[in-house]
C-alpha cells in the first residue's frame, strides 16, 4: 500500500526564478516467508514476517542564475528491497567447482538518505556540459559472504548475502552532450555524448568488519556514445567502461593446505562497446537493430590475495532486431 503528497512551488531567489517541489511518500509493505532451516539432518520450519512502514520525503529545487546556466538540488530518503532471487531459501550446488549459494530470506530492506547538488550549462537548446556533486548515507548494504557447508561428504564454498553496517557514497559527475546542427546537410545529425564518475564509497565489510569499498561499485566509470539523427535514422555507438570493484568474499586454501582462510573478490576493470540502429519507415512504424558487446570482452575476477586469479566470464556478442507499431 502507498500513497503520497507533493506540492510545486515557483518563488523568485536573489531575483532569480526558483521552481522545483516538495513531496512525502508513505509505503507499507507486509511479507511473509515460509522456509525450513537445516541443522545437520533436523529440518525446523521457519516463518518470517514483517510489516515495515516507511516515510520517504523528497525535494527538488531548481534556480535560473542565467539564460545558460542552471543550479539543481535534490534530497531524498529512497527505499531498495532485496531482490526474489536473495531472497530465496533454495540451496542450489555445483559439483564441478565446489561452490553453492544459499538465499537469506531474513534480508532486510537497504535504505538511504541522498543528496546531489548540479550545475548544468546550455551551449544552446541541444547542447550542455554539467557538473554534479552526490552523497549518499546508505543502511543495511547487501554484501556477500562465504562459507563452508558439508554435503553427502564433500565441503562446498557457499555463498550468502547479507545486511551489512552503515555505509556511505560520495562522488563527483561530469558530462558533455553536443548535436552538431553547424554541419551541412546530413551531418548535422551527428552528435556526442561523454561522462565521467567518480565514487567513493566505505563500509565495514564481513571480514572482521574491516573498512571496504561497497559492492559491485567502480570507483571511476566512463561512457562514450556517437549519436546520429537524422529524417527517421537513429544510430548510437557507446563505450561503457569501469574500473575494478569488489565482488564479494571468497574461501580459498593458501598454499594449497588444509587451512580455509577467506579473501576478498574483485573484478577487474573492463570496457564494453554496444550499438543501436532504428529507421522509422513511417510515423507509426520503426524497425530497430541492436547489438551488445560487439568488442567479445572477456572480464575477469582475481583474489585479493597475490592477486590470483578467480574466475573468467564471457557473454559473447548478442543481437536483437526487433519491430515498433504504434496504433
Amino acid at each position: 500500500s502507498a500513497a503520497y503528497a507533493m506540492a510545486d512551488f515557483d518563488a523568485s531567489l536573489w531575483g532569480k526564478s526558483l521552481t522545483g517541489n516538495v513531496g512525502l511518500r508513505w509505503v507499507n509493505t507486509r511479507s511473509t516467508r515460509d522456509t525450513t532451516q537445516m541443522s545437520g539432518s533436523v529440518a525446523t520450519p521457519l516463518h518470517l514476517s514483517d510489516n515495515d512502514n516507511d516515510w520517504l520525503p523528497s525535494l527538488n529545487l531548481r534556480l535560473e542564475l542565467s539564460d545558460k546556466l542552471i543550479a539543481r538540488l535534490a534530497a531524498s530518503k529512497v527505499i531498495t528491497r532485496p531482490n526474489f532471487d536473495q531472497l530465496t531459501p533454495s540451496l542450489s550446488l555445483n559439483a564441478n567447482d565446489r561452490t553453492g549459494y544459499l538465499g537469506n530470506p531474513a534480508l532486510k530492506p537497504l535504505s538511504a538518505r541522498q543528496a546531489d547538488a548540479t550545475l548544468e550549462y546550455y551551449l544552446n537548446r541541444s547542447d550542455h556540459v554539467y557538473g554534479a556533486a552526490f552523497y549518499k548515507k546508505v543502511d543495511g548494504f547487501i554484501q556477500t559472504s562465504n562459507s563452508t557447508l558439508s554435503y553427502n561428504g564433500t565441503s562446498y564454498n557457499v555463498a550468502t548475502p547479507s545486511n551489512g553496517q552503515d555505509g556511505s557514497i560520495k562522488g563527483l559527475e561530469l558530462g558533455y552532450q553536443a548535436f552538431f546542427t553547424s554541419l551541412p546537410g546530413a551531418l548535422r545529425g551527428l552528435g556526442l555524448q561523454a561522462n565521467y564518475t567518480y565514487v567513493d564509497s566505505s563500509a565495514p565489510g564481513p571480514l572482521g568488519g574491516q573498512k571496504t569499498t561497497l559492492e559491485g561499485l567502480s570507483r571511476d566509470s566512463a561512457n562514450l556514445v556517437g549519436m546520429y539523427d537524422y529524417e527517421g535514422f537513429a544510430l548510437r555507438l557507446a563505450y561503457n567502461w569501469r574500473s575494478k570493484y569488489l565482488a564479494g568474499t571468497q574461501n580459498y586454501y593458501p598454499a594449497n593446505g588444509t587451512t580455509i582462510a577467506q579473501t576478498p573478490v574483485y573484478m577487474k576493470g573492463y570496457g564494453m562497446v554496444d550499438a543501436y540502429l532504428s529507421y522509422a519507415i513511417n510515423k507509426h512504424m520503426k524497425v530497430a537493430l541492436q547489438g551488445n558487446n560487439l568488442t567479445r570482452t572477456v572480464r575477469r575476477s582475481n583474489y585479493g590475495v597475490d592477486n590470483l586469479a578467480r574466475g573468467v566470464y564471457v557473454d559473447d556478442r548478442r543481437y536483437a532486431i526487433s519491430l515498433h507499431l504504434e496504433l
